[in-house]
C-alpha cells in the first residue's frame, strides 16, 4: 500500500509499505519485501537518499541500515549521505578473512572449469542433455 500526501493537487511524498510495488527502475514491478529478501537493501538505500519524492515506513529504514541519526528530511535528497552510510557499513563486515578469500576463490575456479565447450557435430538435443548433466562429454 502506498500512502502519499496531496497538496494542491500534486504528490509531494509517497510513502512506501513492504506490499507496495516499484514503478521505476531495475526492480521495476517487484514489491518492497521481495527486494529485501533478495539482499538488495542496497538499492533501496540509494532510492532512499536519492529519489526526493519517496520515503519508507520506518522498519523499512531499520531494515535497510538508515537508522534515526542517518535519516533526511522528505521531500529532499542528500546523496553524499549515500556515501557515508555505504562506507559506514562496509568497516562493519567481518567475513572478509583469508580463509573466507580462499573459499570464494576456490568456487569461482570450479565454475569456470565447469564451462561445456560446444563442439560443430553436436545436435541440440546432445547441448541440452550436457547442460542438464545427464551425458558426459
Amino acid at each position: 500500500m502506498i500512502t502519499t500526501e496531496n497538496i494542491g493537487g500534486s504528490v509531494l511524498l509517497r510513502t512506501l509499505t513492504r506490499k507496495s510495488v516499484l514503478w521505476f527502475g531495475k526492480y521495476e514491478g517487484l514489491k518492497i519485501q521481495q527486494i529485501i529478501d533478495v539482499k538488495h537493501q542496497t538499492y533501496l538505500r540509494w532510492m532512499y537518499y536519492n529519489c526526493k519524492e519517496v520515503t519508507f515506513l520506518d522498519d523499512i529504514l531499520n531494515d535497510i541500515t538508515v537508522t534515526e541519526d542517518r535519516r533526511i528530511t522528505k521531500p529532499g535528497i542528500c546523496p553524499e549521505k549515500h556515501h557515508e552510510v555505504s562506507k559506514e557499513n562496509l568497516k562493519k563486515i567481518t567475513y572478509k578473512t583469508k580463509s573466507h578469500l580462499k573459499r570464494v576463490k576456490k568456487i569461482r575456479n570450479s565454475v569456470k572449469e565447469h564451462t561445456i565447450e560446444r563442439k560443430a557435430l553436436a545436435s541440440k538435443a546432445v547441448m541440452q542433455a550436457c547442460n542438464l548433466h545427464r551425458i558426459k562429454d
